[in-house]
């Protein structure tokens, strides 16, 4: 039996990737092929890196396990719990990553581990926020993005222009695009074997077959022809592939033609369907696996089709957090589309994310994207929007803009190690106004955002010994075109983002010391800063007084709104249009991942209340437990800022109590508030819909809220997975609904 099976298929679902059982024959096990990529490495120490890089991932292809089961229709890799890691990533890419910093970049990386270890800044090297060409993977195939490479080489060869490196480059794709097939013809093999018993394997082995060939003809071997390249890019290629793409256009087509010529029906399409967002359900990655929905033609005419509506009614049946799905939002959009969005919200799917396309069209342009390149724009990551098959993004350090406070008071100083992390702005009684505090802060964040350039900078430009990238530039027609690597300039758009983190953290704490000790006079800032190097301790009444404040961005309040945009506006004006050393440009994004947390364990107590080690605010929404004035004051806040400077990213995370989104006037209060932010130039937003009661008992009983679903920053976990001090911010905030 081949359909509806999707129910007994889950228990070989749900084992695939954590606990997997394949045939030992059919290739090496996981600590084997950790040991031939060590000795690759060792091997080729004289070798070119992209050279190397291909050698390394056609072994892994070679000889990694594999299983074709009669309970999926996708192929099984071994490994899992290795590949997660990233095998070639492990064993080779972090080992030049080392190589880079001590041959180019010796005194960057030893303050980059200062800063790292302060949490006021957090820097590594990082290409995995780009996505491949999807429409040139579905249009070519495997064999055809070979064969593209190949005739680019060849006129390179007949024009006089195939230089050493280009020789190189061309070689890499060839090496793994060969090894990729190589691949596919063990899988389809293995499924044709199975297939004389199970007519399931039957139909994989014939989709092997075509993929092996060519391009996919149907809507199964387009979801397998997704699944296979993200999976052998992201976890043997070890680049990561932050999009599945935009899933509905890109299998629409298919859907059509399938039904039209009697291949699969509708529900059969939906079974592939759900069986391929069971794929990242179950691989338990942490970020997430993100794809995307909708979008305008240029006419303005919504390109929403029934298979946007299929996948989202999949999604939901399966109650499912990952993948997370972001939705290109505009007055486009069909209302039934809207209204199916914002029920799923409503009802726990915090996995979705809705992204401002007018607003985000504007952005790009005003870095010099076409109008064209901008509405057909790639989401990727958690909310992040590129130029589709033309670009790269690289996110190469995160600022602690609350971490300014916590230097001005310590003269440039880790409060925590002693540790300098800053420029000496002088004693605490020289600051004799807010005004000369407020300078000295600056000055601080001027230091951070000149240190995150130059940190970062010292290994922009060296991509192709850090990390080669033959299958992702493969899908790049520039970069095959030029025989030049999409990371090393084979890209029309090169963007590196610089992530501006806690804002409304920096806000609340320099309001603080504001007040205490610049408008009431109770306090000097010497004896500020004492109690807070005690932690607050014995300050109990005075903590809860801060934490109370109104004077919090998030609200409104015309201070601290002036503030929050002064301060976001000051660093992207450092930031945007910098020249990079990839032959690109710097941009600004105010999305923090889990940077809210982690430099908050790195930081001291703060003026706003924050004791030390708790976490700051996230994104560019309020901190934690502080939004007491409700939904659209925190929209307004947000949008007193220049949105258009932050083409890396403007996330805002609200809140709501389900009472709030209940009932149609609750699906109509939803849609006037993703308006509203549009309206008001926010770029992508999204929802926790939650009752402090349904928490608290959560956290009693959490056997009774197994697939209870929370949004922590640009991606979904399940209450039950987070940890207590986590989980009582999410409660904070919730009290105040």
């Amino acid at each position: 039996m081949m359909w509806n099976t999707f129910e007994q298929d889950k228990p070989y679902l749900e084992s695939k990737y954590l606990n997997p059982t394949f045939d030992p024959n059919t290739g090496l096990s996981a600590e084997e092929l950790l040991a031939g990529l060590e000795k690759i490495y060792a091997d080729t120490r004289a070798l070119p890196h992209p050279t190397v890089k291909a050698m390394a991932v056609a072994y892994v292809l070679d000889h990694v396990r594999i299983n074709v089961s009669p309970h999926d229709w996708f192929v099984g890799i071994d490994g899992w719990r290795f590949l997660r890691d990233r095998m070639v990533h492990k064993t080779i890419i972090m080992k030049w990553q080392e190589e880079v910093y001590q041959k180019y970049a010796s005194e960057e990386r030893r303050r980059m581990k200062i800063h790292n270890a302060c949490g006021s800044l957090s820097i590594w090297p990082d290409y995995d926020h780009s996505v491949p060409d999807w429409k040139a993977v579905l249009k070519l195939g495997f064999p055809g993005l070979r064969q593209r490479a190949k005739d680019c080489r060849e006129r390179h060869r007949e024009a006089g222009t195939l230089t050493a490196e280009r020789e190189i480059y061309y070689d890499a794709i060839e090496t793994e695009y060969a090894a990729i097939l190589r691949f596919l013809a063990r899988l389809q093999a293995q499924a044709e074997e199975k297939g004389r018993q199970y007519p399931r394997c039957a139909m994989t082995a014939k989709c092997l077959k075509t993929l092996m060939e060519g391009a996919p003809t149907n809507s199964y071997e387009m979801l397998q022809l997704d699944y296979l390249f993200f999976f052998i890019a992201e976890y043997f290629d070890g680049l990561q592939v932050r999009s599945f793409g935009n899933l509905d256009q890109m299998l629409y087509p298919f859907y059509q033609k399938d039904l039209q010529e009697g291949v699969f029906t509708d529900s059969q399409i939906r079974e592939l369907v759900s069986y391929f967002l069971q794929q990242a359900h179950v691989m338990h990655h942490y970020w997430g696996h993100p794809l995307y929905l909708g979008g305008s033609d240029e006419t303005g005419k919504t390109l929403i089709n029934p298979v946007s509506y299929l996948i989202l009614e999949e999604f939901d049946r399966m109650g499912l957090y990952d993948p997370k799905i972001q939705i290109k939002w505009d007055k486009a959009l069909p209302e039934a589309f809207v209204n199916q969005v914002l029920d799923m919200i409503r009802r726990g799917h915090n996995s979705i994310a809705i992204v401002c396309m007018p607003n985000v069209i504007k952005a790009m342009m005003s870095f010099g994207v076409t109008e064209r390149e901008a509405q057909e724009c790639v989401v990727s990551g958690c909310y992040e929007v590129q130029v589709a098959g033309n670009s790269t993004q690289t996110a190469a350090g995160h600022i602690n803009m609350a971490k300014g406070v916590e230097m001005v008071l310590n003269n440039g100083r880790d409060a925590l190690t002693g540790q300098m992390i800053g420029v000496e702005t002088g004693g605490l009684e020289e600051f004799t106004s807010f005004d000369a505090f407020y300078e000295a802060y600056l000055k601080q964040i001027r230091f951070l955002t000149q240190e995150a350039l130059t940190i970062s900078g010292s290994v922009e430009g060296h991509f192709l010994e850090l990390n080669p990238a033959p299958m992702f530039s493969s899908t790049v027609y520039n970069s095959v075109q030029q025989g030049r690597d999409a990371y090393a300039g084979g890209c029309k758009y090169m963007f590196t983002s610089i992530l501006v983190c806690n804002v409304a953290s920096a806000v609340n704490a320099l309001m603080a010391v504001k007040e205490l000790v610049y408008d009431t006079g109770e306090y000097t800032l010497t004896q500020l800063n004492e109690i807070l190097e005690k932690d607050w301790e014995g300050h109990d009444r005075l903590r809860l007084r801060m934490k109370r404040s109104h004077e919090k961005f998030g609200n409104h309040q015309a201070l601290s709104d002036r503030y929050g945009a002064a301060i976001a506006s000051f660093v992207a004006n450092q930031i945007n249009m910098k020249p990079s050393q990839n032959n690109g440009y710097y941009i600004t994004s105010l999305h923090c991942a889990r940077q809210f947390i982690e430099m908050g364990k790195r930081s001291a107590a703060s003026p706003e209340g924050r004791k030390r080690g708790e976490e700051y605010s996230k994104n560019i929404s309020a901190a934690m437990g502080t939004n007491w004035a409700g939904t659209t004051a925190l929209i307004e806040s947000v949008t007193e800022l220049n949105t258009t400077q932050f083409l890396g990213d403007f996330p805002l995370d609200v809140m709501l109590h389900p009472s709030a989104a209940q009932g149609e006037e609750g699906l109509a209060a939803m849609k006037q508030l993703i308006q509203t932010y549009s309206d008001r130039g926010g770029l992508a937003i999204h929802f926790n819909v939650m009752d402090v009661e349904v928490l608290r008992d959560a956290q009693k009983h959490p056997e009774k809220y197994e697939d209870l679903q929370v949004r922590v920053c640009g991606w979904n976990v399940l209450w039950n997975n987070l940890p207590l001090s986590e989980q009582e911010q999410y409660i904070a905030q919730a009290q105040l609904l």
